[in-house]
């Protein structure tokens, strides 16, 4: 009779090499490097029994299931230690973060998260935590709509056309909100996402090295073929010239910086943001400090028009997602 999978694991980690073991078992493997190298920078703690890779194995035992990932299971205890880790699928882990935002429904006592609202009304997640931010209740989360100004049969009061004629009355004429432009939706949108993620994860919001996507797809054993130092360095490129405004290039990671040396010839005029001189929060005056930097000078300006700005841009048949085929995948998994 054949042991089952957490037996025959317990028997690998008395009987094989560490080499061999880590062959047999190559997204464990990659689990625990991905652990030793993320803990250190992110103030995290890892116990002596888990520094060795047969002993980390030994107690957490093999993955349950293809795309399991290594959990702590409270969230709020920075240790990876026997007990206190384990092997989870995605929904899980999303659901263990601190910064998940739950729902209640006063209807029925329910609670719903972001990613069970986001299924349940077919939308992006980013779209629940947007109509948050915009001052939805958890009620008008939950049921995909918001709730009616008046009570229902009740009629909408009418504006009276009487002017008062008391002495000094004043009547303000209504000011109207300026309508903005696609790019600058955008703009203010990817501003918010990425104040979002720095406030939520303590770093700034950036591509994964190229070594991380491709351990990744290895891991979840997606059907593709590794990503090319080519087709990363063109993604980047075009990464960056959306979202330099919004990232400040002195906290970025060692990889990415190395990255963005590299691609300086690529980028053409190379922009960026430091914490230290454009450290403004406000997402309107750091818009206008995008297109002074952005804008050419006066005398050359008769007909150039900031790259992230032109609608007339030629398109770049290198930005085809086909040349970076883990794209749509890794998109779908928050990846990238």
């Amino acid at each position: 009779m054949q042991p089952d999978p957490a037996q025959q694991c317990t028997i690998d980690c008395s009987t094989l090499k560490a080499m061999e073991l880590r062959r047999r078992y190559p997204a464990e493997a990659s689990s625990h490097r991905n652990m030793l190298q993320r803990a250190p920078k992110q103030g995290r703690v890892v116990h002596p029994e888990f520094l060795d890779f047969s002993s980390f194995l030994r107690h957490v035992g093999p993955r349950p299931c293809r795309g399991a990932t290594l959990d702590r299971i409270d969230n709020n205890d920075p240790e990876y230690a026997p007990g206190k880790v384990r092997w989870a699928d995605k929904r899980t882990q999303n659901n263990n973060k601190g910064d998940t935002l739950l729902f209640y429904y006063s209807r029925t006592g329910d609670t719903y998260t972001v990613s069970r609202i986001a299924k349940l009304q077919n939308v992006a997640p980013a779209t629940i935590r947007k109509r948050k931010e915009r001052g939805w209740s958890d009620d008008e989360n939950i049921e995909g709509q918001r709730a009616a100004p008046t009570p229902s049969g009740s009629p909408m009061p009418k504006p009276s056309r009487t002017r008062s004629t008391s002495p000094g009355a004043h009547h303000p004429t209504p000011v109207r909100e300026q309508p903005i432009s696609d790019a600058e939706r955008r703009f203010r949108e990817n501003a918010r996402d990425a104040e979002r993620y720095r406030r939520e994860h303590g770093e700034e919001y950036c591509l994964p090295p190229l070594a991380m996507i491709n351990e990744f797809a290895a891991e979840c054993a997606i059907p593709v073929p590794p990503v090319s130092q080519e087709a990363y360095d063109r993604k980047f490129a075009k990464w960056w010239d959306d979202w330099w405004p919004h990232v400040f290039v002195d906290k970025l990671s060692e990889e990415a910086q190395e990255t963005l040396s590299r691609l300086r010839d690529r980028i053409g005029p190379f922009k960026a943001r430091h914490s230290a001189t454009q450290g403004e929060t406000d997402i309107a005056a750091l818009y206008r400090w995008y297109l002074a930097v952005n804008w050419e000078p006066k005398h050359q300006q008769n007909k150039v028009l900031p790259r992230a700005l032109s609608n007339q841009r030629p398109p770049d048949p290198e930005d085809n997602k086909s040349n970076f085929p883990l794209s749509d995948t890794l998109e779908k998994e928050g990846v990238v």
